[in-house]
């Protein structure tokens, strides 16, 4: 099994594949930023690695560039964490082709508490991050 990389390791990765896939993809940072309804300001910040997006900023800029989070990040290469990114990515497309309540629909049938799950997930990277700056 390949070795897991440091979180900070992961995320100095970030700015340099955000720059890569929006050139590849010839998406402007305003784009983006409009997109996500953010400011091109924040975008800015990303990509010179003054902040991090938050897990919902950055499932959004991966749907946005249709790459899975881990391309993003630049993650080791794991088949079943591509697996789950493209399962992942797959259930985005779908839920994204849909109407809006039939979308709302497929995540109260699928996950009814899938928001909950990802919003405690936000709250615990950003507990670890704290308790690291300590």
């Amino acid at each position: 099994m390949p070795k897991r990389p440091r979180d900070d390791e992961v995320l100095s990765r970030f700015p340099e594949r955000l720059k890569a896939i929006l050139a590849d993809r010839r998406v402007s940072q305003r784009h983006l930023a409009y997109e996500l309804g953010v400011s091109k300001q924040t975008v800015t910040n990303w990509m010179q690695g003054h902040n991090e997006p938050s897990l919902r900023n950055l499932c959004g800029i991966a749907h946005l560039l249709g790459v899975a989070p881990g391309e993003l990040l630049g993650a080791v290469d794991d088949p079943a964490s591509d697996r789950v990114e493209e399962a992942a990515a797959s259930l985005l497309r779908e839920l994204t082709s849909q109407s809006a309540g039939e979308a709302v629909r497929s995540l109260q049938a699928a996950a009814p508490d899938l928001l909950d799950v990802l919003g405690r997930a936000e709250r615990y990277v950003r507990d670890l991050d704290r308790r690291q700056d300590r």
